[in-house]
């Protein structure tokens, strides 16, 4: 049988699209890849974008993992499209009923998609608490998410959120229908954020915190954010977009920390973002 034919203890479930947007890291990206194919999920369609990585080392990689495994697509750039373009294509190319993002420097437990796939219920998404790992500084750190009741137009969970904001839970499991208006966003500091507080408010997200199944790496020194531009006046896109979710908090204390990032142009969320190579 060959490994892409979904065979989950008899019985089948719906198809799980996993993109990965990749760009000359080819040791991390050998890892992503033994992660994703060995999910004990197995109705998986898994999407790998080499942003016109120089050499052959990347598509070596990944035709090392095709030779074996029937689920992966691989598609080249003709040449650098960007970060966020390329988050945008593998997202595009998906037909699945659900849809992951997977970076190229994390990993996940192998039960990771069908824990998600089981208890994701009625909301949009899903997440489970997480660790950073530091590879350089051998140190972990486990990390918990807000406490989310995953109920859609929950103003509790908006307020939770904006308090104990997790950029990380981008990398959640999520109902590929909703994410659509993701492929016109422009990049802006701050989008993952934004990303998530609209997920949140439109269909809930499920936060569960009693397991820990996915690893959000560092490999540097020490993980250092890094704005997409210099323009300080970049944070007011968040600021605008992420408003008409927020505002349906009718709770100051969680318009207060909204608008601070009018004050502190250069705040920094304490988890991984988005679009850092």
């Amino acid at each position: 049988m060959n490994i892409g034919e979904h065979n989950m203890a008899g019985r089948s479930g719906p198809l799980v699209s996993v993109g990965v947007p990749t760009y000359n890291r080819p040791g991390g990206l050998r890892r992503t890849l033994e992660c994703i194919t060995s999910q004990s999920y197995r109705n998986l369609e898994i999407i790998v974008s080499d942003n016109a990585s120089p050499g052959s080392e990347t598509m070596d990689v990944v035709s090392e993992y095709m030779s074996r495994d029937g689920r992966i697509k691989y598609v080249r750039q003709k040449e650098n499209i960007g970060v966020i373009p390329n988050f945008q294509f593998v997202l595009q190319k998906s037909t699945g009923e659900y849809f992951m993002w997977a970076a190229d420097d994390d990993e996940w437990d192998p039960s990771f998609i069908e824990f998600c796939i089981d208890n994701i219920g009625g909301s949009g998404s899903i997440m489970t608490a997480f660790y950073v790992k530091n590879r350089i500084r051998n140190e972990i750190e486990r990390v918990s998410l807000p406490a989310l009741s995953g109920l859609p137009h929950c103003r509790t969970d908006i307020r939770d959120f904006v308090r104990n904001a997790k950029p990380s839970m981008f990398y959640g499991l999520h109902r590929r229908m909703l994410l659509s208006f993701f492929l016109e966003q422009k990049a802006f500091d701050w989008m993952d954020c934004y990303f998530c507080l609209r997920l949140i408010w439109q269909a809930g997200y499920k936060c569960r915190n009693e397991v820990c199944l996915y690893t959000a790496g560092v490999d540097a020194e020490r993980y250092v954010v890094k704005p997409f531009s210099g323009n300080r006046l970049k944070p007011l896109r968040y600021v605008a977009y992420s408003f008409r979710y927020v505002i349906r908090s009718r709770d100051p204390a969680t318009l207060a920390r909204h608008f601070s990032i009018l004050l502190a142009p250069y705040l920094r969320f304490s988890s991984k973002k988005i679009g850092i190579e």
